[in-house]
């Protein structure tokens, strides 16, 4: 009852807050329990609030883009691994990513992945443009693949469903891309390109 309590008395202070004021010091002497006890998740927290910085998606997406090539997605493990001279961690990455997102209002992860995505969208629209023998190694930008399984692992770890990745991705891309990684990675061309 008393998390139940506590709970409505948020609520009421969120939609009026000049009628009902801060439930007190109980919010900042309860978070070290919750955060000893591991109920809390760091991912969704707010550490600091920010003015909006304009500059700040277009840092961020920048960023990503940046740090893409140095993953590979492996279709054993289905998810991004580092590259053999690089080390990295996609998934802290993500984690890291999603974090400072979260400390800003939501129009900028909105910006940020529909930024990514058009990224994925002009590179498969000019790989018509790429030599014919690039694409016959290749069914899709490898680069694109990567991108598109960041932007996966960066939705997933904001906790969006697939229905947010659908706004910014198209369903049949997303559903193309996610078979076709695959199907990419392991063709006997890719598999040749491997041994060498």
């Amino acid at each position: 009852t008393a998390n139940h309590s506590l709970l409505t008395d948020l609520m009421r202070h969120y939609e009026k807050p000049d009628e009902h004021p801060m439930p007190g010091e109980i919010i900042s002497e309860l978070c070290p329990f919750l955060d000893a006890t591991g109920i809390s998740d760091a991912r969704s927290k707010v550490y600091v609030t920010a003015r909006p910085i304009p500059e700040l998606c277009f840092i961020l997406v920048a960023n990503t883009l940046g740090q893409v090539d140095k993953v590979e997605f492996n279709p054993n493990l289905s998810c991004l691994v580092s590259r053999k001279d690089v080390c990295f961690d996609a998934a802290a990455f993500a984690t890291g990513m999603i974090t400072v997102l979260k400390q800003f209002h939501s129009d900028v992860t909105g910006l940020f992945f529909g930024h990514l995505t058009q990224y994925v969208r002009a590179g498969i629209c000019d790989y018509d443009h790429v030599d014919p023998k690039v694409r016959e190694q290749q069914v899709l930008p490898a680069r694109m693949i990567q991108l598109t399984a960041m932007v996966e692992m960066l939705g997933d770890m904001g906790n969006s469903d697939l229905s947010d990745l659908g706004r910014w991705i198209p369903p049949q891309l997303l559903g193309d891309m996610t078979q076709t990684r695959s199907a990419v990675v392991s063709s006997p061309t890719s598999k040749k390109r491997d041994r060498k």
